[in-house]
Formats: C-alpha cells, sequence, structure tokens
C-alpha cells in the first residue's frame, strides 16, 4: 500500500482544521492548471474507496461559463420550495469555506463537513497520487450528501466539464449547461468549440439536457453532443423563449432583474434580484424545473417564482449600503460586464469608483472597452494568486485607456481607497472583475454569504 501522504494522515477536528489541510493540496483556483489537462482516474479511485457516494442521490449537474452559481442557487431554492431535501455545491466561496457545500439556504454544519471529511481522507490518504484541493472537497460533497439522505443534490462543475471531478456522477436527473465563453483556454481550448467541447463533456447517455449556449457555433457542439449520445435537448431560443420586462418604475437601484418565460409546458412571470444579463439563467431554470418533475416525481414549476424571488446570491448584482454605498458583482466575462455596465448607468449621479482584479486568462483589453461608461477612478487588486494579473499591469492598461487608476498592495488597502474616493465624489464603489474579489470584499465589510435564500 502507498505510503499515507502527510495532509490525508490528518483527522481534522473543525472547519478551520479541514481548510488548513486542504490548503496543503494543489489547487488550480489559484495557480494555473496543467496544459495538458488531467484524467477522471485519480478521483474515480477516491470514490471507489468511498464505496460510491456520487451513487446515493439523485443529481442535477451544471456546467458552462458564466451564470453556473446563480442556475445552481435558484434550483436549489426551487427543490427546497417543493419540499425536497436538496444539498448543492458551488465554487469558489466568497466569505466562509462552508458556502462550497449545502443543505437547502445554508452551508452544511461543521460537525457535518467534520464527519464527512474524515474518511475521504483516510481514502484520498491510500491512492497512489494525492487527490487535489477540488477533488477532496467534491468528494467530500458527494459523501455529505450520502450521510444527509438528500433527496437531490444540484452539483456545479468547477472547470471546464468533460475531465471536472464532478464529472464523475454516474447518471444525473438532468444536465443543466448554461453560455459557454471563452475561459481557461491554456486548457480548454482556444476557440469556442473547443471550449464547448470541453463543456458539453458532461452530457450522458440518455439524460436530459436543458441550455443556452450563448452562441450558434457553441449550440452546434452542444446539439452533436446530445445527437452522439442520445440525450434529450431542450434548448432556450428554441424550445423555450424569454422576455425581458422593463423594471418596475418604482424600483430601488439595483432593479431586480423581471423576465417572461415562455415553455413548451407554461408561462412563468418571474422576479429575481439578479442582473438583467441573467435573463437567460431563470429561462434554463424553468426549463430544468419542468424536465426534473418525472425523475424527482415531484411539481416544481408552481413553486418558481416563489423560489426565484427570495434568492439572497451574494456577490452578484450586491448592494451593501453604507457611506459610500458598496456594489458587489463578481461579473468576469465580457457578456456579464455588459450587462453591469447597463445596471450601473441606471443609477443617478456621478460614475462608480471600481475595485478591479481579473485573471489572465481573461481578456483585460475587453474589459476596458466595455468598462469605458463608467471610465473615471479605479483601485486594481492582487485578489487571485498565481492565475490573477498584476495590479500595476492592470492599472497601467486603464490608465492607458483615460481612467484614473492605481495598484493597490492588498483588497483592504485598495477597498479602502476606493472609499475614500467614492466619498470624496459623492458617488459608490464598484467591485468587480472577479468572484474572489467579490468575497474579499464582502468579508472586510463585514457581510457574510451564508443564507442563499430567505
Amino acid at each position: 500500500m502507498p505510503e499515507p501522504h502527510a495532509a490525508a494522515r490528518r483527522s481534522p477536528r473543525s472547519l478551520a482544521e479541514l481548510e488548513a489541510t486542504l490548503a496543503e493540496r494543489t489547487d488550480y483556483e489559484l495557480q494555473e492548471p496543467p496544459a495538458g489537462g488531467w484524467t477522471l482516474d485519480r478521483m474515480r479511485s477516491l470514490l471507489a474507496a468511498l464505496g460510491h457516494p456520487e451513487r446515493a442521490f439523485r443529481a442535477i449537474h451544471v456546467a458552462g461559463t458564466a451564470g453556473k452559481g446563480s442556475v445552481a442557487c435558484a434550483l436549489a431554492s426551487t427543490l427546497d420550495a417543493a419540499g425536497l431535501r436538496v444539498g448543492w455545491t458551488t465554487s469558489p466561496h466568497l466569505v466562509s469555506f462552508a458556502e462550497r457545500v449545502r443543505l437547502g439556504a445554508r452551508p452544511a454544519n461543521e460537525a457535518l463537513w467534520v464527519e464527512a471529511a474524515a474518511p475521504v481522507l483516510a481514502a484520498a490518504a491510500t491512492l497512489a497520487e494525492p487527490p487535489t484541493y477540488f477533488e477532496i472537497v467534491t468528494a467530500i460533497a458527494f459523501e455529505l450528501f450520502r450521510r444527509a439522505r438528500v433527496d437531490a443534490a444540484v452539483v456545479e462543475a468547477g472547470l471546464g466539464g468533460r475531465l471536472d471531478a464532478t464529472n464523475t456522477l454516474p447518471a444525473p436527473a438532468l444536465c443543466v449547461l448554461t453560455r459557454i465563453a471563452r475561459d481557461h483556454t491554456a486548457l480548454l481550448g482556444e476557440d469556442l468549440a473547443s471550449i464547448a467541447r470541453e463543456k458539453a463533456g458532461i452530457v450522458k447517455a440518455g439524460v436530459p439536457v436543458v441550455a443556452a449556449p450563448g452562441s450558434p457555433e457553441a449550440e452546434a457542439v452542444v446539439r452533436a453532443a446530445c445527437r452522439d449520445r442520445g440525450a434529450p435537448l431542450s434548448l432556450l431560443g428554441h424550445d423555450a423563449s424569454l422576455e425581458l420586462l422593463p423594471p418596475s418604475p418604482s424600483a430601488a437601484w439595483p432593479p431586480p432583474l423581471r423576465t417572461r418565460v415562455a415553455t413548451p409546458w407554461g408561462e412563468h412571470l418571474l422576479e429575481a434580484p439578479l442582473a438583467q444579463g441573467a435573463a437567460d439563467n431563470l429561462a434554463l431554470v424553468a426549463l430544468a424545473a419542468h424536465r426534473l418533475e418525472e425523475p424527482l416525481g415531484r411539481s416544481l414549476a408552481p413553486y418558481l417564482p416563489q423560489a426565484c424571488r427570495r434568492l439572497r446570491w451574494r456577490g452578484r448584482h450586491d448592494l451593501v449600503p453604507g457611506q459610500p454605498p458598496v456594489f458587489v458583482d463578481g461579473a468576469h466575462e465580457p457578456a456579464s460586464l455588459a450587462a453591469l455596465v447597463d445596471t450601473c448607468r441606471r443609477r443617478a449621479g456621478p460614475p462608480p469608483t471600481l475595485l478591479f482584479a481579473l485573471a489572465r486568462d481573461k481578456d483585460l483589453a475587453a474589459a476596458i472597452r466595455l468598462l469605458e461608461p463608467l471610465r473615471g477612478t479605479l483601485q486594481a487588486c492582487p485578489a487571485l494568486g498565481a492565475r490573477g494579473r498584476t495590479p500595476v499591469e492592470i492599472a497601467a492598461r486603464f490608465a492607458a485607456a483615460g481612467w484614473e487608476a492605481s495598484p493597490a498592495p492588498s483588497v483592504a488597502a485598495g477597498l479602502e481607497a476606493a472609499r475614500r474616493s467614492a466619498l470624496r465624489r459623492g458617488s459608490y464603489v464598484l467591485v468587480t472583475g472577479s468572484l474572489r474579489l467579490a468575497g474579499a470584499a464582502l468579508s472586510l465589510l463585514g457581510e457574510d454569504a451564508a443564507p442563499a435564500w430567505d
């Protein structure tokens, strides 16, 4: 038997100890993944050693480039509103590590985390190759869901799809594909078709799929994947349509998203505290709810309005009151940034002071171009470890485009400088470019992200 790995020998007695143990693992959220990728062999071996916890619950598997978290949250809220015991995963976490695995609206409690982690770390110690941070967390989630006897689990893919640790789910009740865009190009491919093939790697034989790929090129790949695997496909724009409704005249800023979704099973008027660009996500949730009624044996569609309206999905379209107010939105790809700018332009008064960070595999030139209507003052932050662009590079590029931009030595220093600037100008702070930056800012502001809905 292989020598146990040092990090896996320990049996953490608290979430803090577990987080410290996991910090010793390879974490591709903070460092560049290997250009050649990896296989699922290590993850499959870990789950086999645990007695296959991933087979103990009905799963809904969510992948894509943008909107995965919002879709997972709204779907979990819908299942919960219908009376199902639901577990769900999301990444990265914003304020607390515990957010990564939830039961209902709240993170699983510390005792459940510790109990589920013990056998996972023990099993990991027997493997010839140490599992990564995300593989361990995914295995803990599956084990925790088994112990909690959930009726269903909504599982968000981490990176890509085909080779993501979550793609060890054997036969989900449903697969969901959100908008697909350029993302992690060193690993997934430079062109949209290659990236779409990786994301569509979650499609399983005979398992229904609902999708909103967002472009003809990505849609063609998704159609082909479903056809090749005999997976029934429901496509937004073909099998369902949406109408974006104007904000209510009495709505406070930022206004909630209002949309009318027409599906083959009926029409839904949905409202959620999400950005206007997230309308596709609500339409996907409506399609998914109808598709899940048969495999889960429960009527779900009647609960959609309540489930969407009550969301409290932090770090997205998230206003923190104060002097000055701080608007937190982790938008980091072009379509999301464009929707964010549209929301900010609806607010009267001077433009915001930006607190900004961006990963190296994201398009900085496109971000600068899209944020041009908000041009003013910017603090560039280090929030993404080795995967992030340096504050010096970001500030220099924005300054060349006419911004008053400065590099900050830390998120705390950048946030303080941005707040002073916004107060002087009678404006607000906009935190964007990265979900990790969004989480760091919320933490510094004394906010939590625990309940995902009220």
